[in-house]
């Protein structure tokens, strides 16, 4: 657990559970929390104030395959990052809004993300509005752009 300052760290250690680390929140600390976390839990990725997003994109690297951010933004929805080797999925929510965003980014050329996207829009009992597909084939590739639809069936 990170807090803002000593005094919080102190008031939040003693009635934390065993096994539970309580760290004042600099970035050395959630740097190195983040190394070795498999989920993430907190306001971290959106900012309600003028506040930066605690954790970066480039932070994301830091992280476990497999680890788990679940951004619990009071009132303001949820971000949920599934990392996946060099490869990830983002869902974030706008409740307010009836607005989901997915992203899924992947490190493979040859695949096809929106088999990662219909079964999150299942749980979610969503529909495609708009879909975007950013090509990763290098200028020269002989793989084929063709058959890589991105839109969901």
């Amino acid at each position: 657990m990170l807090a803002r300052c000593e005094s919080s760290r102190a008031a939040y250690h003693r009635r934390a559970p065993d096994g539970v680390r309580v760290l004042v929140n600099i970035r050395e600390a959630l740097l190195d929390c983040l190394a070795d976390a498999d989920l993430v839990i907190g306001a971290i990725l959106v900012s309600t104030w003028d506040t930066p997003a605690m954790i970066t994109e480039a932070d994301l690297r830091l992280m476990r395959v497999g680890a788990v951010i679940v951004d619990a933004t009071c009132g303001y929805g949820a971000t949920c990052v599934l990392i996946l080797a060099e490869s990830h999925i983002t869902v974030s929510t706008w409740p307010e809004h009836q607005l989901a965003h997915i992203d899924v980014f992947t490190c493979r050329a040859d695949t096809r993300p929106s088999r990662a996207i219909q079964p999150i829009l299942d749980q979610l009992a969503g529909q495609v509005t708009h879909t975007q597909n950013v090509p990763r084939t290098p200028p020269g590739s002989l793989l084929p752009l063709e058959g890589l639809d991105e839109r969901p069936a």
